[in-house]
């Protein structure tokens, strides 16, 4: 008797493909995909797991926004005018490398400011935010400026093994040159947008450079004052050393050691400008004002959210109805 009983719910049940089961709407059989837990990953499914994460997605419209109004290219057009301004006359590896960095490193900082100074416009940042988070908007930013930089840096490497007046041009020297110019570069990029606002106030921005101004001297002088501001220099030895790759084309413990700096630096400055820019309050588009005598359609978000509001609202008022009901 049991079974007869069952039988002709969970038959109704099948039949109703298109209706409601205990409130909630009905599964199509045809959409379920039996995952077989047997199946080795792919490189296909590495990739597609590592393109979905909130990180990589905000850097892939990042770069696709900078393509599509062009600063890409004009990067590019820089970057090769940079190269054949440093490298067409010749010299020594360790000189046109050391006039790399500061070239390189100029552009690498100006366009990281720009690109986060796009991207964090209200406009962009806010519908970016709302889709991942304020931590997946700063990581993806920095990767795409760091993917820039890296970019930009094996450029002028190609092109300079294309010069042949260049002395020097060992393969040991090469490589820790470039290794050298790209950790550079990939460092100055992430403090190009920890320094961009609204990430930092103007009054930070001052006491950064007036603290750089102090460690680059106390780097480059010999005086008694430059020796007795000695601790103020720290921070810039991993620089100075990536400065240094392409004069003795070795690397090192010491190169290891500041290579690894260098990634606790950029990790140190993402983490840095993500709590930073929690303090910035972006502003909330709010409904325009009607004239006397218009009508000012509400925009998709607050229109969404009337809607939503009557749907609670009714569906309060009507449980209220029928349990009025129940109790006459």
């Amino acid at each position: 008797m049991e079974t007869k009983r069952r039988t002709p719910a969970v038959s109704r049940q099948a039949r109703d493909g298109d209706g409601e089961q205990n409130g909630q709407p009905a599964i199509d059989p045809a959409r379920l995909v039996v995952q077989d837990a047997e199946r080795p990953l792919t490189v296909g499914d590495v990739g597609r797991g590592i393109a979905s994460a909130p990180s990589i997605a905000v850097a892939c419209d990042v770069l696709r926004r900078r393509a599509g109004n062009g600063g890409l290219l004009v990067e590019g057009m820089f970057a090769l005018a940079l190269v054949f301004v440093v490298f067409w006359f010749g010299g020594d590896t360790a000189f046109l490398f050391s006039s790399a960095t500061l070239a390189f490193g100029a552009l690498t900082v100006i366009g990281a400011v720009v690109t986060a100074h796009d991207t964090l416009d209200p406009a962009v940042y806010v519908p970016l935010e709302r889709q991942y988070s304020r931590t997946a908007v700063v990581r993806g930013l920095v990767l795409a400026r760091g993917g820039v930089a890296c970019a930009i840096c094996l450029l002028a490497v190609l092109v300079a093994l294309a010069f042949h007046q260049i002395t020097g041009m060992t393969p040991d020297v090469v490589f820790a040159g470039a290794l050298g110019l790209t950790a550079t570069c990939v460092v100055l990029s992430t403090l190009g947008v920890a320094l961009t606002p609204p990430v930092t106030t103007r009054a930070e921005r001052l006491i950064f450079l007036a603290a750089l101004d102090i460690a680059l001297y106390s780097l480059t002088s010999d005086d008694v004052l430059a020796r007795a501001l000695w601790l103020t220099r720290l921070p810039l030895l991993p620089l100075a050393a990536f400065y240094g790759f392409a004069a003795t084309g070795q690397i090192g413990w010491p190169g290891l050691l500041a290579l690894l700096v260098a990634g606790g630096y950029v990790a140190g400055l993402t983490w840095l400008a993500d709590r930073l820019l929690a303090r910035h309050v972006y502003p909330v588009a709010r409904e325009p004002q009607a004239q006397p005598g218009e009508q000012v359609a509400p925009s998709p978000a607050l229109a969404a959210e009337g809607n939503a509001n009557q749907l609670t609202t009714g569906a309060a008022k009507r449980a209220e109805v029928s349990s009025g009901n129940g109790v006459e």
